[in-house]
């Protein structure tokens, strides 16, 4: 990984940091790729400038489909009162447009309307259970081929990870943690990822989050209390 914090040109279609449209997406670069300089989003005829003054990016620069030397990965992370946010952009094939292909926001401060989880677990260890409450309302999830989970640990930290594949084949993900041990799991992660980076960070066989690829992000909860 290469790059310059603080922030070729591209852009491109997917979700942004908690879901929803990103819009299409245009950086400006350095002379050298290691910075970026402008980024601007369009959404149908419209088209704004973004503040990027308070943002870290990172660039990867690599070969694309082209055979050309340019950036073909940015990571942006905003950083806000109680938690931080970051996407990764890919632009793989070179066409000038980077699509948004991974989210994740990752808390780092405990706030009142924070997501938590009562999970049900059978003697293997599968949550046979989930009552998620958020926003103040509290639901039982409905177990099915399309949500799985899997109990981690990362330095030391136990982690439930809940997958869940959307109709449009992206993937929504949140990660808990239940660190002093009354059995409400508080989520200090959530995130997406788009269909087409699916390969990247989830396990096609399982269905389950890969977190090779994400571990490194879940640092800025570490004062989380869950």
């Amino acid at each position: 990984m290469s790059g310059h914090h603080g922030p070729q040109h591209g852009g491109g279609k997917g979700p942004g940091p908690f879901g929803g449209s990103q819009g299409t997406v245009e950086f400006t670069f350095s002379d050298d790729n290691t910075t970026v300089e402008t980024m601007t989003v369009s959404r149908g005829t419209r088209t704004r400038d973004v503040d990027i003054g308070d943002d870290t990016f990172e660039t990867t620069v690599g070969t694309n489909a082209l055979g050309v030397q340019a950036v073909v990965s940015v990571e942006r992370t905003q950083a806000a009162a109680s938690a931080t946010r970051t996407q990764v952009f890919t632009d793989a094939d070179g066409d000038g447009e980077y699509a948004a292909a991974f989210s994740i926001g990752v808390l780092t401060a405990v706030t009142d309307r924070v997501q938590t989880h009562v999970y049900t677990f059978a003697a293997d260890g599968s949550v046979t259970a989930d009552v998620e409450t958020r926003g103040g309302r509290t639901h039982s999830e409905t177990l099915d081929d399309s949500v799985s989970y899997q109990t981690i640990t990362i330095d030391g930290e136990t982690y439930v990870v809940k997958t869940a594949q959307l109709g449009n084949d992206d993937v929504r993900f949140d990660i808990s943690r239940d660190d002093n041990g009354d059995g409400v799991w508080t989520t200090v992660a959530c995130g997406q990822v788009d269909a087409a980076a699916a390969a990247t960070y989830v396990d096609a066989a399982t269905g389950d989050l890969k977190l090779s690829g994400v571990a490194d992000y879940l640092d800025a909860s570490a004062a989380v209390v869950g």
